[in-house]
């Protein structure tokens, strides 16, 4: 009886893990429960989005993310596609967006349990997908057209969403422990590396990469101090126009066929890219809205094959037209500058890094068009609700 009265059961975080854990679909169990896989997540939506309504407050981030869905929906409406599917891939990013505000709000004691449940999940599913990419990498599944690997948690073009926002998310704990990397989070990034080595998906061995660069020099403040936000939202520009509109990366062709084993067209990109353009133009404003997939198809004017645009800020163009990208810019602009406004002396060099880490992923972003990877929006998420001077105080770490 000793043994039993010692078992405590701590429903908070049976509460949290049940709320967190529909919004990471993972290809495990979507293959064989693709309808309840579906049906949970709608559940958790709608639980989400009361349990907001009772809260009673509207953030900036939250504001305009939700403003966004109201453009996805009537961009649906009026091209006559399926309510059904902005609501659902429009509510899985809205929803996730909610749930992180209500634990990480503020004078709420429960954000740093909230977060360890989050990143201890996301470190269990990562390893349980390396187990299989050694073992038996084809358990799951492979692509013949795209030649990438199903795995257990997401397939191989999909993994660094997850990955990179994960050790934003490890170092942002550690960080609140007073910590500067622990041993848990070097592990973390040690799995993360060798299952990106399995993948070797380009954009995040790139994304990796990156990190890991950053996580090394962020210290020197020299580098910390260079990039900001608005000087990273011009490099990101510079890299948009040079790659997606002018195609600079044919003048490195030999580099990318090496290192990334890749074409200088990215697979054929180039060439969609032009036809996503054409198809932006055809409905600027509000877009051509978004079907089952998730994304909206363009059609090559070549073949007349459907692809997908394989790039995010175009797929936004073509679901929501200049509308809906003002309203996501927003999201993101709010998020950011609620965390650079309040920094200091002991946060900065987190806020800093956490800012890197989203340029990282939008960077990723470059090469691919999956809007609704709720992972890729963590560091986004710790940003917009971490560091307001009202939301979860941040004790004095051992960083300076």
């Amino acid at each position: 009886m000793n043994n039993f009265a010692k078992i405590r059961i701590d429903f908070k975080k049976i509460l949290m893990f049940t709320l967190i854990f529909p919004f990471y679909q993972i290809n495990a169990i979507k293959s064989i429960l693709p309808g309840l896989s579906r049906y949970l997540l709608l559940a958790d939506i709608f639980i989400v989005l009361a349990l907001y309504i009772y809260r009673g407050s509207l953030s900036k981030p939250t504001a305009y993310l939700a403003m966004f869905c109201v453009v996805l929906v009537f961009a649906n409406i009026i091209n006559g596609e399926s309510v059904i599917n902005a609501l659902y891939y429009g509510g899985q990013i809205l929803g996730f967006c909610m749930l992180h505000e209500i634990y990480l709000s503020r004078n709420n004691g429960d954000s740093l349990s909230f977060l360890k449940i989050e990143r201890n999940y996301l470190a269990i599913l990562a390893t349980i997908t390396l187990f299989f990419q050694v073992f038996n990498q084809d358990f799951f599944g492979h692509s013949e057209t795209s030649d990438n690997f199903q795995n257990f948690f997401v397939s191989d073009n999909y993994l660094g969403y997850y990955y990179i926002p994960l050790i934003a998310l490890s170092i942002y704990l550690d960080y609140l422990e007073g910590e500067k990397v622990k041993k848990g989070t070097v592990l973390i990034i040690a799995i993360l590396g060798i299952s990106v080595f399995y993948a070797w998906s380009a954009k995040t061995v790139i994304g990796l990469a990156l990190a890991i660069i950053f996580v090394v020099i962020y210290r020197i403040r020299g580098i910390r101090g260079f990039f900001t936000p608005s000087r990273l939202l011009i490099i990101y520009i510079i890299l948009f126009l040079g790659i997606v509109v002018f195609n600079f990366q044919y003048a490195f062709s030999d580099i990318i066929e090496t290192v990334l084993q890749k074409d200088a067209s990215l697979t054929g990109r180039v060439y969609i890219w032009a036809s996503a353009i054409k198809q932006i133009i055809s409905a600027p404003f509000v877009g051509h809205g978004v079907d089952s997939s998730g994304t909206l198809s363009i059609s090559m004017s070549t073949n007349g094959i459907l692809y997908a645009s394989h790039n995010l800020v175009l797929e936004i163009l073509i679901q929501t037209g200049f509308i809906g990208l003002l309203m996501y810019v927003g999201f993101l602009f709010t998020a950011v500058r609620n965390s650079w406004k309040n920094r200091n002396d002991s946060n900065q060099e987190i806020v800093n890094l956490l800012v890197i880490f989203i340029f990282i992923v939008y960077v990723m972003y470059l090469a691919s068009h999956t809007l609704y990877i709720v992972g890729s929006y963590m560091p986004i998420l710790l940003c917009a609700f971490c560091f307001d001077s009202d939301n979860v105080k941040i004790e004095e770490s051992n960083y300076e």
